[in-house]
């Protein structure tokens, strides 16, 4: 793998090449924006649409629409305040959002690497600016969290394989429970390669294969939407995770 240098180890991408949302998923956008600057005032410092909704993959049955909000402190009576839109919403699609202050997001780098990887590859400002190019990730975090990651799926698969009776949507369920936090690792795997562009999973996915040497099938099947899921591609997704398990234990990277 080639060395990359240590500017391109910053946790800086552009925004996707995403000039406006499209139709439903923009109003729902502005409107969460609205809420979230109503209840958080000045304490807003910007708020970051990211994940498939910003992607060409994006659908609205499958995916939800996720928002980073960088806050100046953190304030439960404005969490509590903005907690009363929960319903509201949930009925535009709208998860969760990700809340966190600017000093967290430099303290959680060296835990959460992947994640922030994931956010900076592909991400959308609608307000302000998360600041993530001031951020660096260290190669030897990011290959820790993925042989982590790796072994953490290897073992819920097993259980869930177990927990499952055998039965084939119990079995499919568990296949694609994975899928987002397997699509993190493969993303992390090119990273740790001196990949800096963002790539769409099945990509993602086509490009392990070759920095690997190893065909990655049941990955593939696992990370698509129509995939199939059922006892085939558990058993593959099981002896392709212990083969990157193995291959990220034995990768040696340096830190800048």
């Amino acid at each position: 793998m080639s060395e990359p240098s240590p500017q391109s180890n910053r946790l800086h991408f552009p925004d996707s090449e995403v000039r406006s949302l499209h139709g439903n998923t923009e109003w729902a956008v502005r409107w969460f924006l609205q809420r979230v600057r109503l209840y958080l005032g000045e304490n807003l410092k910007s708020q970051t649409v990211f994940g498939p909704v910003v992607t060409p993959i994006y659908e609205p049955r499958q995916h939800q629409i996720h928002h980073l909000i960088v806050m100046g402190d953190r304030n439960v009576d404005q969490l509590l305040a903005l907690a009363k839109e929960s319903r509201a919403s949930t009925a535009r699609n709208i998860a969760p959002p990700l809340i966190i202050t600017e000093s967290a997001i430099l303290q959680s780098c060296d835990v959460f690497p992947l994640e922030w990887l994931d956010i900076a590859q592909f991400h959308y400002s609608v307000f302000g600016d998360p600041g993530l190019s001031k951020y660096t990730l260290q190669p030897s975090l990011v290959r820790l969290q993925c042989e982590r990651e790796l072994r953490s799926l290897d073992l819920l698969l097993q259980r869930g394989l177990l927990a499952s009776g055998g039965r084939v949507r119990k079995i499919g369920r568990l296949e694609r429970s994975v899928s987002d936090t397997l699509i993190r690792v493969i993303r992390g795997i090119g990273w740790l390669a001196g990949d800096r562009k963002g790539q769409l999973p099945l990509e993602l996915c086509a490009r392990c294969v070759e920095i690997v040497g190893f065909d990655l099938q049941g990955c593939r099947e696992a990370i698509r939407a129509d995939g199939r899921h059922d006892l085939e591609t558990l058993r593959l997704l099981l002896k392709e995770i212990g083969e990157l398990s193995e291959w990220v234990n034995h990768l040696k990277v340096v830190n800048s």
